[in-house]
């Protein structure tokens, strides 16, 4: 009998380094903090190490370099980054926007926020 590797391990999280074990890129399911700025974990480093915050699961990466997946000149408010995959925009604030990694963090939770998952949207 052969085993086969699931093919989750074959998903690779390009630019993203384990603060656990320094694998890079980190390959298979990524678990990235909710609460630290850059804080993520491999697989392994997640079921052996302690962290302490909670951990956001993240099985497939976004594809930061498909021009479909970014939203062209929108950087997030808290960590400056250039938003690609969905986007979260205050109802309230002009010109307030989040990634993805930085709304999971309830860092601007006293106004609803529009998601907007198509960068044509």
């Amino acid at each position: 009998m052969v085993c086969h590797a699931s093919r989750i391990d074959y998903v690779v999280h390009p630019g993203v380094k384990c603060d656990g074990c320094q694998q890079f890129p980190i390959r298979g399911i990524r678990f990235n903090c909710r609460v630290c700025a850059d804080f993520d974990f491999c697989n392994s480093c997640n079921l052996s190490k302690f962290h302490g915050h909670a951990m956001l699961v993240i099985e497939k990466p976004v594809d930061f370099t498909s021009p479909d997946q970014l939203h062209a000149n929108i950087k997030c408010a808290e960590c400056k980054c250039e938003i690609a995959g969905t986007r979260y925009q205050c109802m309230v604030c002009n010109d307030y926007d989040l990634c993805e990694a930085c709304e999971t963090k309830q860092l601007h939770d006293q106004h609803d926020l529009k998601v907007i998952r198509n960068p044509l949207q």
